[in-house]
Protein backbone atom coordinates (compact mmCIF):
# COMPACT_ATOMS: atom_id res chain seq x y z
CA UNK A 1 0.00 0.00 0.00
CA UNK A 2 1.04 3.32 -1.17
CA UNK A 3 1.92 5.95 1.75
CA UNK A 4 0.58 8.44 -0.90
CA UNK A 5 -1.83 8.92 -3.77
CA UNK A 6 -0.82 12.14 -5.92
CA UNK A 7 -3.90 12.87 -7.59
CA UNK A 8 -3.74 14.95 -10.86
CA UNK A 9 -6.88 15.87 -13.15
CA UNK A 10 -6.15 16.09 -16.85
CA UNK A 11 -8.20 17.93 -19.37
CA UNK A 12 -6.73 18.88 -23.02
CA UNK A 13 -3.62 19.99 -21.08
CA UNK A 14 -0.95 21.14 -23.90
CA UNK A 15 1.98 18.79 -24.27
CA UNK A 16 4.89 20.52 -22.39
CA UNK A 17 2.97 21.66 -19.46
CA UNK A 18 1.97 18.17 -19.10
CA UNK A 19 5.14 16.35 -19.20
CA UNK A 20 6.47 18.90 -16.91
CA UNK A 21 3.77 18.28 -14.82
CA UNK A 22 4.40 14.46 -15.08
CA UNK A 23 8.19 14.51 -14.62
CA UNK A 24 8.35 16.67 -11.64
CA UNK A 25 6.07 13.97 -9.40
CA UNK A 26 8.26 11.20 -11.12
CA UNK A 27 11.70 12.59 -10.27
CA UNK A 28 10.73 13.44 -6.26
CA UNK A 29 13.06 12.19 -3.50
CA UNK A 30 10.37 10.38 -1.95
CA UNK A 31 9.58 7.93 -3.70
CA UNK A 32 6.18 5.91 -1.28
CA UNK A 33 3.70 7.03 -3.86
CA UNK A 34 0.92 5.96 -6.54
CA UNK A 35 0.50 8.77 -9.16
CA UNK A 36 -3.45 8.86 -10.21
CA UNK A 37 -3.74 10.63 -13.49
CA UNK A 38 -7.42 10.66 -14.62
CA UNK A 39 -7.91 11.72 -18.57
CA UNK A 40 -11.12 14.13 -18.12
CA UNK A 41 -12.20 13.01 -21.80
CA UNK A 42 -9.44 15.03 -23.24
CA UNK A 43 -9.84 15.79 -27.14
CA UNK A 44 -5.98 16.29 -27.42
CA UNK A 45 -2.80 14.30 -27.90
CA UNK A 46 -2.98 14.01 -23.77
CA UNK A 47 -3.87 10.10 -23.57
CA UNK A 48 -0.71 9.47 -25.70
CA UNK A 49 1.45 11.37 -23.27
CA UNK A 50 0.45 9.95 -20.52
CA UNK A 51 0.74 6.39 -21.70
CA UNK A 52 4.77 7.32 -22.94
CA UNK A 53 5.66 7.71 -19.29
CA UNK A 54 6.60 3.44 -18.48
CA UNK A 55 6.30 4.16 -14.35
CA UNK A 56 4.60 1.21 -12.57
CA UNK A 57 3.33 4.03 -10.32
CA UNK A 58 1.19 5.65 -12.43
CA UNK A 59 -2.35 4.88 -11.80
CA UNK A 60 -4.00 5.83 -15.38
CA UNK A 61 -7.75 6.63 -15.41
CA UNK A 62 -9.74 7.34 -18.51
CA UNK A 63 -13.52 9.39 -18.43
CA UNK A 64 -15.09 8.46 -21.42
CA UNK A 65 -16.89 11.50 -21.57
CA UNK A 66 -15.94 14.91 -19.80
CA UNK A 67 -16.83 15.09 -16.23
CA UNK A 68 -15.61 18.38 -15.30
CA UNK A 69 -13.34 18.86 -12.32
CA UNK A 70 -15.06 18.54 -9.77
CA UNK A 71 -16.58 14.99 -9.85
CA UNK A 72 -13.68 14.08 -11.41
CA UNK A 73 -11.39 15.08 -7.96
CA UNK A 74 -14.16 13.05 -6.08
CA UNK A 75 -13.51 9.99 -8.31
CA UNK A 76 -9.81 10.56 -7.60
CA UNK A 77 -10.71 10.41 -3.74
CA UNK A 78 -12.25 7.34 -4.17
CA UNK A 79 -9.74 6.04 -5.91
CA UNK A 80 -6.53 6.76 -3.64
CA UNK A 81 -5.22 4.37 -1.54
CA UNK A 82 -2.03 5.98 0.19
CA UNK A 83 -2.58 7.40 3.81
CA UNK A 84 -2.47 10.92 2.50
CA UNK A 85 -3.86 12.51 -0.89
CA UNK A 86 -1.58 14.99 -2.45
CA UNK A 87 -2.89 17.28 -5.05
CA UNK A 88 -1.35 18.29 -8.59
CA UNK A 89 -2.83 20.21 -11.74
CA UNK A 90 -1.16 19.29 -15.00
CA UNK A 91 0.42 23.02 -15.53
CA UNK A 92 2.13 23.18 -12.51
CA UNK A 93 5.74 22.13 -11.20
CA UNK A 94 6.29 20.23 -8.03
CA UNK A 95 9.58 20.72 -6.37
CA UNK A 96 11.61 17.44 -6.61
CA UNK A 97 11.49 17.90 -2.23
CA UNK A 98 7.44 18.42 -2.07
CA UNK A 99 6.36 15.17 -1.37
CA UNK A 100 9.61 14.68 0.90
CA UNK A 101 8.83 17.49 2.85
CA UNK A 102 4.76 17.31 2.88
CA UNK A 103 4.84 13.63 4.35
CA UNK A 104 7.31 14.93 6.92
CA UNK A 105 5.58 17.81 8.01
CA UNK A 106 2.07 15.73 7.93
CA UNK A 107 3.75 12.23 10.32
CA UNK A 108 5.02 15.02 12.77
CA UNK A 109 1.42 16.88 12.71
CA UNK A 110 -0.67 14.66 13.39
CA UNK A 111 -3.29 17.45 14.00
CA UNK A 112 -3.09 18.22 11.25
CA UNK A 113 -5.54 17.44 8.44
CA UNK A 114 -4.58 19.69 5.15
CA UNK A 115 -1.63 21.40 4.39
CA UNK A 116 -0.67 23.50 1.78
CA UNK A 117 2.33 25.22 1.53
CA UNK A 118 4.24 28.46 -0.11
CA UNK A 119 4.31 28.59 -4.19
CA UNK A 120 6.02 30.61 -6.69
CA UNK A 121 3.74 31.79 -9.09
CA UNK A 122 5.00 31.41 -12.99
CA UNK A 123 6.19 32.94 -15.68
CA UNK A 124 5.83 35.94 -13.45
CA UNK A 125 7.83 36.22 -10.51
CA UNK A 126 5.67 36.30 -7.72
CA UNK A 127 5.87 34.30 -4.17
CA UNK A 128 2.79 33.02 -2.87
CA UNK A 129 3.43 33.37 0.68
CA UNK A 130 0.45 31.80 3.02
CA UNK A 131 -0.25 31.93 6.66
CA UNK A 132 0.63 28.85 8.14
CA UNK A 133 -1.01 28.27 11.60
CA UNK A 134 -4.37 27.48 12.02
CA UNK A 135 -5.47 30.28 14.44
CA UNK A 136 -4.65 32.87 11.95
CA UNK A 137 -5.99 30.32 8.94
CA UNK A 138 -9.50 29.42 10.22
CA UNK A 139 -10.76 33.74 10.55
CA UNK A 140 -9.22 34.22 7.03
CA UNK A 141 -10.98 31.34 5.25
CA UNK A 142 -14.16 32.56 6.99
CA UNK A 143 -14.20 36.16 6.71
CA UNK A 144 -11.57 37.22 4.07
CA UNK A 145 -10.66 34.67 1.27
CA UNK A 146 -9.36 31.51 0.89
CA UNK A 147 -5.62 31.17 1.93
CA UNK A 148 -4.61 27.38 1.33
CA UNK A 149 -3.30 26.70 -2.38
CA UNK A 150 -5.00 23.69 -4.01
CA UNK A 151 -2.38 22.24 -6.19
CA UNK A 152 0.18 22.79 -3.00
CA UNK A 153 -2.51 20.27 -1.10
CA UNK A 154 -1.70 17.41 0.86
CA UNK A 155 -4.60 15.89 2.81
CA UNK A 156 -5.16 13.03 5.38
CA UNK A 157 -7.19 10.35 3.98
CA UNK A 158 -8.59 9.05 7.35
CA UNK A 159 -10.32 12.64 7.76
CA UNK A 160 -11.92 12.83 4.56
CA UNK A 161 -13.63 9.40 4.54
CA UNK A 162 -14.54 9.47 8.79
CA UNK A 163 -16.44 12.43 8.35
CA UNK A 164 -17.09 11.92 4.42
CA UNK A 165 -15.95 15.21 3.35
CA UNK A 166 -16.14 15.71 -0.48
CA UNK A 167 -15.69 18.51 -2.95
CA UNK A 168 -19.12 20.11 -3.63
CA UNK A 169 -20.36 20.89 -7.54
CA UNK A 170 -22.49 23.97 -5.85
CA UNK A 171 -19.81 25.08 -5.40
CA UNK A 172 -18.23 25.30 -8.71
CA UNK A 173 -14.96 26.90 -9.04
CA UNK A 174 -14.53 27.36 -5.81
CA UNK A 175 -14.77 23.63 -4.48
CA UNK A 176 -11.32 23.65 -2.48
CA UNK A 177 -12.52 26.51 -0.73
CA UNK A 178 -15.28 25.41 0.82
CA UNK A 179 -14.12 21.91 1.61
CA UNK A 180 -11.35 23.77 3.49
CA UNK A 181 -13.93 25.80 5.81
CA UNK A 182 -15.68 22.29 6.09
CA UNK A 183 -12.73 20.45 7.02
CA UNK A 184 -11.54 23.15 9.51
CA UNK A 185 -15.07 22.89 11.39
CA UNK A 186 -13.67 18.99 12.41
CA UNK A 187 -9.92 19.80 12.45
CA UNK A 188 -6.68 21.76 12.02
CA UNK A 189 -5.35 23.18 8.81
CA UNK A 190 -2.08 24.38 7.93
CA UNK A 191 0.69 25.86 5.40
CA UNK A 192 4.30 24.54 5.34
CA UNK A 193 6.20 27.41 5.01
CA UNK A 194 8.52 26.34 2.34
CA UNK A 195 8.25 27.13 -1.21
CA UNK A 196 7.14 23.38 -2.89
CA UNK A 197 5.25 24.20 -5.93
CA UNK A 198 5.75 26.22 -8.95
CA UNK A 199 2.35 26.85 -10.05
CA UNK A 200 1.85 28.59 -13.24
CA UNK A 201 -0.37 31.74 -14.51
CA UNK A 202 -1.67 31.53 -18.06
CA UNK A 203 -4.68 32.60 -19.83
CA UNK A 204 -5.94 29.35 -20.18
CA UNK A 205 -6.47 28.11 -16.50
CA UNK A 206 -9.37 26.90 -15.07
CA UNK A 207 -8.73 30.26 -12.84
CA UNK A 208 -8.28 32.79 -15.43
CA UNK A 209 -10.78 31.58 -17.93
CA UNK A 210 -13.49 31.54 -14.67
CA UNK A 211 -12.89 34.90 -12.41
CA UNK A 212 -16.26 36.08 -12.46
CA UNK A 213 -18.05 32.62 -11.31
CA UNK A 214 -15.18 32.23 -9.06
CA UNK A 215 -15.57 35.42 -7.41
CA UNK A 216 -19.63 35.26 -7.20
CA UNK A 217 -19.17 31.73 -5.09
CA UNK A 218 -16.71 33.52 -3.05
CA UNK A 219 -18.97 36.41 -2.69
CA UNK A 220 -21.33 33.78 -1.31
CA UNK A 221 -18.89 31.37 0.63
CA UNK A 222 -18.21 35.14 2.83
CA UNK A 223 -21.80 35.70 3.15
CA UNK A 224 -22.54 32.00 4.54
CA UNK A 225 -19.93 32.58 7.18
CA UNK A 226 -20.74 35.85 8.05
CA UNK A 227 -24.63 34.74 7.95
CA UNK A 228 -24.00 31.21 10.62
CA UNK A 229 -21.31 33.11 12.23
CA UNK A 230 -23.28 36.20 13.72
CA UNK A 231 -27.45 36.28 12.92
CA UNK A 232 -27.77 32.42 12.51
CA UNK A 233 -31.51 32.99 12.79
CA UNK A 234 -32.21 36.40 11.53
CA UNK A 235 -34.65 35.79 9.30
CA UNK A 236 -35.04 38.90 7.24
CA UNK A 237 -31.37 39.27 6.63
CA UNK A 238 -31.42 35.68 5.27
CA UNK A 239 -34.22 36.75 2.55
CA UNK A 240 -32.43 39.87 1.83
CA UNK A 241 -28.86 38.22 0.77
CA UNK A 242 -30.91 35.42 -0.94
CA UNK A 243 -32.78 38.38 -2.70
CA UNK A 244 -29.60 39.81 -3.82
CA UNK A 245 -28.29 36.38 -5.12
CA UNK A 246 -31.29 36.15 -7.05
CA UNK A 247 -30.06 39.42 -8.54
CA UNK A 248 -32.80 41.56 -7.34
CA UNK A 249 -32.94 45.12 -6.51
CA UNK A 250 -32.84 46.35 -2.34
CA UNK A 251 -34.71 48.55 -1.34
CA UNK A 252 -33.15 51.49 0.73
CA UNK A 253 -34.28 49.63 4.39
CA UNK A 254 -33.04 46.43 2.89
CA UNK A 255 -29.77 48.47 2.26
CA UNK A 256 -29.78 49.94 5.74
CA UNK A 257 -30.45 46.33 7.39
CA UNK A 258 -27.09 45.03 5.32
CA UNK A 259 -25.21 48.07 6.41
CA UNK A 260 -25.97 47.99 10.05
CA UNK A 261 -25.15 43.89 9.71
CA UNK A 262 -22.25 43.99 8.47
CA UNK A 263 -20.83 47.20 10.98
CA UNK A 264 -22.11 44.55 14.03
CA UNK A 265 -20.21 41.85 12.04
CA UNK A 266 -16.76 43.79 11.49
CA UNK A 267 -16.59 44.79 15.12
CA UNK A 268 -16.66 41.24 16.13
CA UNK A 269 -14.31 39.85 12.91
CA UNK A 270 -11.47 42.60 14.35
CA UNK A 271 -11.49 41.39 17.06
CA UNK A 272 -11.02 37.54 16.13
CA UNK A 273 -8.51 38.35 13.69
CA UNK A 274 -4.18 39.51 13.81
CA UNK A 275 -4.01 42.97 13.35
CA UNK A 276 -2.38 42.39 10.50
CA UNK A 277 -5.20 41.40 8.43
CA UNK A 278 -7.23 44.14 9.34
CA UNK A 279 -5.74 45.58 5.70
CA UNK A 280 -7.82 42.74 3.98
CA UNK A 281 -10.42 42.68 5.56
CA UNK A 282 -10.81 46.41 4.92
CA UNK A 283 -10.71 46.09 1.07
CA UNK A 284 -13.16 42.80 0.90
CA UNK A 285 -15.98 44.56 2.93
CA UNK A 286 -15.42 47.81 0.60
CA UNK A 287 -15.94 45.39 -2.17
CA UNK A 288 -18.75 43.47 -0.72
CA UNK A 289 -20.44 47.14 -0.03
CA UNK A 290 -19.80 48.42 -3.27
CA UNK A 291 -21.79 45.20 -4.90
CA UNK A 292 -24.77 45.78 -2.52
CA UNK A 293 -25.01 49.68 -3.82
CA UNK A 294 -25.16 48.11 -7.46
CA UNK A 295 -28.19 46.09 -6.01
CA UNK A 296 -30.21 48.83 -4.76
CA UNK A 297 -32.54 51.89 -6.50
CA UNK A 298 -30.65 54.47 -7.55
CA UNK A 299 -32.00 57.63 -5.48
CA UNK A 300 -31.35 60.58 -3.67
CA UNK A 301 -32.38 58.56 -0.76
CA UNK A 302 -29.84 56.40 -0.84
CA UNK A 303 -27.03 58.41 -1.33
CA UNK A 304 -28.41 59.97 2.02
CA UNK A 305 -27.94 56.45 2.94
CA UNK A 306 -24.34 55.96 2.03
CA UNK A 307 -23.55 59.35 3.83
CA UNK A 308 -24.87 58.17 7.08
CA UNK A 309 -23.57 54.92 6.82
CA UNK A 310 -21.87 53.46 10.06
CA UNK A 311 -20.34 51.37 7.82
CA UNK A 312 -17.99 53.43 5.82
CA UNK A 313 -16.39 54.47 9.32
CA UNK A 314 -16.52 51.48 10.98
CA UNK A 315 -13.40 50.03 8.11
CA UNK A 316 -11.89 53.23 8.43
CA UNK A 317 -12.77 54.60 4.60
CA UNK A 318 -14.45 57.25 5.49
CA UNK A 319 -15.44 60.20 2.92
CA UNK A 320 -13.23 58.60 0.33
CA UNK A 321 -15.36 55.57 0.20
CA UNK A 322 -18.74 57.10 0.72
CA UNK A 323 -17.56 59.58 -2.29
CA UNK A 324 -16.71 56.60 -4.34
CA UNK A 325 -20.16 55.18 -3.37
CA UNK A 326 -22.32 58.00 -4.03
CA UNK A 327 -20.66 58.14 -7.59
CA UNK A 328 -21.75 54.99 -8.47
CA UNK A 329 -25.44 56.10 -7.14
CA UNK A 330 -25.42 58.75 -9.74
CA UNK A 331 -23.86 56.41 -12.48
CA UNK A 332 -26.61 54.41 -11.90
CA UNK A 333 -29.62 57.41 -11.88
CA UNK A 334 -28.56 58.51 -15.02
CA UNK A 335 -28.29 55.14 -16.38
CA UNK A 336 -32.31 55.17 -15.59
CA UNK A 337 -32.42 58.11 -17.67
CA UNK A 338 -30.35 56.68 -20.57
CA UNK A 339 -28.16 59.40 -20.18
CA UNK A 340 -24.69 58.36 -20.48
CA UNK A 341 -22.06 58.64 -17.51
CA UNK A 342 -19.01 57.91 -16.05
CA UNK A 343 -18.46 54.13 -15.52
CA UNK A 344 -17.04 53.05 -12.43
CA UNK A 345 -16.54 49.17 -13.11
CA UNK A 346 -15.58 47.94 -9.92
CA UNK A 347 -15.58 44.62 -9.50
CA UNK A 348 -15.60 42.65 -6.00
CA UNK A 349 -12.05 40.77 -6.23
CA UNK A 350 -10.32 39.23 -3.31
CA UNK A 351 -7.19 41.42 -2.88
CA UNK A 352 -4.03 40.52 -5.19
CA UNK A 353 -0.91 42.38 -4.40
CA UNK A 354 0.72 43.25 -7.64
CA UNK A 355 4.08 43.02 -5.53
CA UNK A 356 6.10 40.18 -4.18
CA UNK A 357 4.08 38.63 -1.47
CA UNK A 358 0.44 37.80 -0.64
CA UNK A 359 -1.79 36.15 1.80
CA UNK A 360 0.78 37.38 4.52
Amino acid sequence: MPKVSVLMPVYNTSESYLREAIESILNQTYTDFEFIIINDGSTNNAQDVILSYKDERIVYVKNEQNLKLIKTLNKGLDLAKGEYILRMDADDISREIRIECSVKFMDENPNIAVASSYAFGIPKKIKYKLPTENRIIKPFLRYIANCMMHPAIIMRTSVLRENNFRYDERYIHNEDYKLWIDINEKAELANIGEFLLMHRLHDESVSAQNMKIQQTITHKILWENLIKDFAPRDKKLIKIVNKYFDDEELSLSEFRKIDVFLCKALSKIKKILDVSMHKYLKEIYKGVYKRYVRRTKPSLGLIFLVWISSFCSKIGAGNELKNELTLEVFDKMQESLQVSGPQDGTKFAIPENSGEERCQ
